[in-house]
Parts: structure tokens; sequence; C-alpha cells
């Protein structure tokens, strides 16, 4: 009798087995061939996180998180779902790597992880802390950080502002460049982002 629940538990755990890996090779081949993504173009347009995952990862994150039941949400569980999806989408790799460097593939790097690493920067303008947090597969890299403050100071000078780069960031997500939202009120409408308090 033993022997018989054994092998009906071994069969069961290789059953659960199969289907998430047919589960899991779904989801990845979505994330691999999703052709809208995210483009950090200097704002975060209200649709930015939806629009930057999968259906499929959305709805498996969410039915991780809530059980079964997709159609009757809290939106603040929807946003935790939304950021766990693209913690996922921005670690998700094609092939295992044998290198230590986590630099992600532009195409997958989704909102959350640019705006926690940026809104980490603005705030303690820590390299370290920033680096960590990227190490640990959160946000975007340092040198990556830098790279959307330099095309942000650029972009500033092509509108004919005068912005002194410490001051980089502004309506993007965080601090400084009030001068530039009071001056270009229009693009207070692209920048509804819904962080978690």
């Amino acid at each position: 009798m033993q022997k018989i629940l054994k092998e009906a538990f071994q069969q069961k755990v290789e059953s659960d087995t199969l289907i998430l890996s047919k589960a899991v090779k779904i989801i990845r081949n979505d994330i691999f061939n999703y052709q809208c993504g995210f483009k950090f173009s200097g704002s975060l347009p209200s649709r930015c996180q939806q629009d930057s995952l999968p259906a499929n990862l959305k709805y498996l994150v969410s039915m991780l998180l809530n059980g079964p039941n997709i159609t009757d949400q809290d939106p603040v569980e929807c946003q935790s779902a939304l950021t766990i999806a693209q913690m996922i989408l921005f670690n998700c790799k094609k092939r295992p790597s044998g290198t230590t460097n986590n630099r992600h593939n532009l195409k997958f790097e989704p909102p959350w992880p640019l705006y926690l690493g940026m809104k980490i920067h603005t705030q303690t303008r820590s390299k370290k802390l920033v680096m960590v947090m990227n190490d640990l597969g959160l946000c975007v890299s340092y040198a990556g950080i830098l790279e959307i403050e330099t095309q942000f100071v650029s972009m500033q000078k092509r509108l004919a502002l005068c912005v002194p780069p410490s001051c980089v960031m502004d309506s993007l997500l965080l601090v400084p460049l009030i001068t530039w939202i009071t001056i270009h009120p229009a693009q207070q409408q692209k920048m509804h982002f819904m962080a978690p308090p």
C-alpha cells in the first residue's frame, strides 16, 4: 500500500511539474516576442506600466497574488501585480549567462525599475545604493541612470532651457526641475505614474 501511495504521489508531482513547465514556456515565449514594450522618452505616460507587459505575464502574476478571479481586483493589488510582473520582465534572460554583469536589454527595462533607480539616485545621490539595488535585480544600473540624465540634459538644451546638470530629473519623476514643469505645463498630463506609497 505504501508503494502505491508513493507512486501516486510521484505521478502527481510529475504531472504538476509538466503543467508548470508548459506555463513557463508560454509566458517566456510571450515575454521574448512582445512587441510593445516600453521605451523611456522623457516621461512616464499614465498607462506605461500596463503597456510595458505582455498580458499573460500580468494575468499570471495577478492570479498568483489574488487567486484565479482576475476581474474583481483592488487598484492597490493591481499595482503590486504590475510591479512584480515588471521585476520578472526586467530580470528575465533568454539564455542563462555566465557573467555577473546585470546589464539588462533595453527592450526589457519596464517603467518600475527605471523609476526606482531614478528615485533612489535623485533622493540619495548614492552610486553605491543604486548599484546594490541593481545587483539585487530591483532597478536599472547606475550607468543606465547616468545615460538617462545625460539624455534629459541634452533634451533640455534642445528646448533652449538653461538647466544646471546637478538638477536633472524633475517632472520625469522626482525632484528639482520645477521650473521645467512651470514652463511646460502641457507635459504635466503625460506624467501620471502610480507609484506605491
